[in-house]
């Protein structure tokens, strides 16, 4: 009888397990529905992230890329700029050494001009002096000069006078001889 009571029971049971049945069915069907979309969308999400984690790493190789060429760049113009003030330090010395040799050039010029000036001042002056001494000097032979040109002319003169009265003596003597002559001639 216990048996067939439990039988009865199950019997009865058997419609409400069935709609309980259903319902946990269409739980499950609805959870499996929503399970296969989130499964969707979870592989769509993983897709994504997978696209992401490449597009990821392919940026930071990129950067990775970028950041080394523009590390190995900066080193080149670090080189470049220290060669550039290298290049600048020695033009600078370069400058401050011509500019210091030009410098004393100058002054080397500038007190040689004025060396030169002042020699050539105290050589015109010795010239004006030697000058003036000689201007001095013929001036006193001119007058000398003139002194004995007028005695010479005196003697000249004198001279002249002398030879005019020989001439003149002589003029007469040859008149006389010439007079003896005749008067020897006539005596013969």
């Amino acid at each position: 009888i216990v048996c067939f009571r439990c039988l009865f029971i199950l019997i009865l049971q058997i419609p409400f397990q069935n709609k309980e049945n259903h319902g946990l069915v269409e739980r499950l069907t609805s959870l499996a529905s929503t399970h296969a979309h989130d499964n969707d969308k979870l592989h769509k999400l993983e897709s994504d992230l997978e696209k992401s984690v490449t597009r990821l790493k392919s940026q930071e190789e990129k950067g990775k890329k970028y950041r080394d060429d523009t590390e190995q760049k900066i080193s080149k113009l670090q080189a470049q700029n220290a060669d550039l003030q290298e290049h600048k330090q020695r033009l600078e010395t370069q400058l401050e050494e011509k500019t210091q040799e030009m410098k004393d050039k100058m002054d080397e010029l500038t007190n040689q001009l004025f060396a030169d000036v002042e020699k050539e001042g105290k050589h015109r002056v010795k010239l004006e002096k030697h000058f003036e001494t000689q201007r001095k000097d013929y001036e006193k032979q001119i007058k000398q000069l003139k002194e004995e040109i007028e005695i010479l002319k005196g003697k000249n003169k004198k001279l002249v006078k002398e030879v005019e009265e020989q001439t003149a003596h002589n003029g007469e003597l040859q008149l006389q001889v010439a007079q003896l002559s005749n008067q020897a001639k006539v005596r013969k």
